[in-house]
């Protein structure tokens, strides 16, 4: 997909992949919009990125908001495109520690960030891609879109302590078929990086 003033938002952009993605769509000539939850330093890799690049407070958990923001995004900036999943913690911990069992809400978190958030957000951009290529009379074999999801090799081989991130990023790489499946009709690839 050639991704010049495309609309590409780019999920956990503010730091690791998501931020080297944003650079490398910034330079390939993407309009850029970052999601991440530090608002200063979205602030800042915003001004970095420079013209052209947009910035937003997100927690990708919580679906209004989720919703909200795709919606802002289509008003001002445009359709997407382009979504790259990165948004993700790991947050070690063991199923039991000194004869204690973990909290859930641990397990939980991880798997509502790296999980959920990652198709969460999914589910906000897909029908702005099938729309725009609707709106633009494509053609069938026109690109709609692309998605690229961001597991983990911890999902083939994680390590002790990492259950609920191995357990997340699992999930991730387990969706990226049926979500390909599904969505190619539309024009849209669904892809997965496990770094």
């Amino acid at each position: 997909m050639k991704v010049r003033d495309k609309v590409a938002v780019v999920t956990g952009g503010a730091s690791g992949l998501g931020h080297a993605s944003a650079v490398a769509l910034v330079a390939a000539g993407a309009r850029v919009v970052v999601l991440d939850r530090d608002a200063q330093v979205v602030a800042s890799v915003v001004h970095a990125l420079g013209h052209g690049t947009a910035g937003q407070v997100l927690d990708v958990t919580q679906d209004a908001a989720v919703e909200l923001a795709f919606e802002q995004i289509e008003r001002t900036v445009g359709p997407v495109s382009v979504l790259v999943n990165c948004a993700g913690i790991a947050d070690p911990g063991n199923v039991v520690r000194q004869g204690q069992a973990m909290p859930l809400a641990a397990f939980e978190r991880v798997v509502a960030v790296n999980l959920l958030g990652t198709i969460n957000c999914i589910r906000c951009a897909v029908p702005q891609m099938i729309n725009a290529r609707s709106d633009a009379g494509a053609k069938a074999d026109t690109e709609a879109g692309v998605i690229i999801n961001t597991a983990s090799i911890a999902a083939f081989d994680g390590q002790m302590g990492q259950a609920a991130y191995a357990a997340s990023k699992g999930g991730v790489a387990g969706m990226v078929l049926p979500l390909a499946r599904e969505l190619g009709d539309y024009g849209i690839r669904v892809l997965g990086i496990a770094p």
